[in-house]
């Protein structure tokens, strides 16, 4: 028979004294054997039996019966705060060193952009990622200034936009329009060589042959009435206008049986969809797609941003040698012409 160790009247007294010095008394439950707790120098008696007791010690027991002191506790929470302000830290000073660029799909899909991307890095040390972007987007970013850099092309009227102090940039790199056409190619279109666009508007309108053009209010559009003005060209029935200057452009084209200046990226779009057109011509001169990079300024004055950074190095000649190297798979000739450093580029006359 087991018999129950007693406590002596002084024991209890002790106890009831300890006790009291704590302002919160726990209850623990636990079915542990017969064994002794230390816990702020005094020692707390477990039963083997299921029961209840109270304990003012700083720490608490686990599961396993192990307690776990309150110093224990603190340094475990000192450790998790400075593990998450290390994760703060490290990711702040790499987000500091992101230029995040806002493009077209077409650029942020392409081989370049990696090109530019992993160079930059590898001169640097920082990074660039790519934010597709529609044409809407992207104008919508120039106008508002809700994006830090941004590489697109625009018409020469972004000027105004740099003279204002939103943003400053330059002209990177253009790409040239195509023309495209029937595949019986009745003006011999494919024969012109490298005629100025302005001529080959005069071209088709001597024999008549039908010029799609898109509608008005579209930088197309803007470019070709600048052109008309140039090569003094009067519109006639060989003049057709279409909803858009993509899809619904080629779509007409191919129905009239007509010509068309299109972007490389809307012909990459849309130009399956017209079997009966291919392109006639890929280096149509006067017509570009100008890419701007525009940056906006830091501001903290003398510092510079990771904006800034990606802008000034896409200046300098690593940028410009890959730009001028790159060259789409089919293609015979680089992709994108040059810009010469700080080139300005003059708006188009309008008709």
């Amino acid at each position: 028979m087991r018999h129950k160790r007693k406590k002596s009247g002084a024991s209890a007294l002790f106890y009831l004294r300890k006790a009291a010095l704590f302002k919160i008394g726990r209850i623990w439950y636990t079915k542990q054997t017969n064994d002794s707790k230390k816990g702020n120098g005094m020692e707390v008696y477990i039963p083997p039996k299921k029961t209840y007791h109270k304990a003012g010690s700083q720490g608490e027991l686990s599961p396993g019966g192990r307690k776990i002191k309150g110093k224990q506790l603190a340094v475990a929470a000192a450790a998790l705060a400075v593990l998450v302000a290390l994760v703060f830290i490290i990711g702040s000073c790499f987000g500091k060193k992101t230029a995040k660029v806002m493009t077209t799909q077409a650029m942020a899909d392409s081989a370049l952009f990696a090109q530019l991307a992993n160079a930059y890095k590898e001169e640097t040390g920082r990074t660039a990622k790519a934010q597709a972007a529609t044409e809407e987007e992207l104008q919508a970013a120039v106008g508002e200034g809700k994006a830090g850099c941004i590489l697109a092309p625009f018409t020469p009227d972004i000027n105004d936009t740099l003279e204002t102090g939103a943003y400053h940039g330059a002209a990177v790199f253009y790409d040239t329009y195509l023309i495209v056409g029937p595949k019986e190619d009745p003006a011999r279109v494919k024969h012109l060589g490298k005629y100025k666009a302005q001529d080959v508007l005069k071209h088709l309108s001597l024999l008549e042959q039908p010029f799609v053009h898109p509608a008005s209010g579209t930088e197309l559009q803007t470019k070709i009435n600048g052109l008309l003005q140039q090569a003094g060209l009067t519109v006639g029935d060989w003049y057709v206008e279409a909803a858009d200057d993509g899809q619904q452009m080629l779509q007409t084209a191919q129905e009239k049986k007509g010509y068309a200046f299109v972007s490389r990226e809307n012909w990459a779009l849309y130009g399956a969809e017209t079997p009966e057109l291919e392109v006639l011509n890929q280096r149509l001169v006067g017509m570009v797609d100008q890419y701007y990079l525009l940056a906006k300024p830091s501001e903290k004055e003398g510092e510079q941003s990771p904006d800034d950074a990606f802008l000034e190095w896409m200046k300098g000649d690593t940028a410009r040698d890959l730009i001028q190297a790159y060259q789409e798979e089919g293609r015979q000739t680089p992709t994108f012409e040059i810009n010469e450093k700080d080139e300005v580029i003059e708006k188009p006359k309008e008709v």
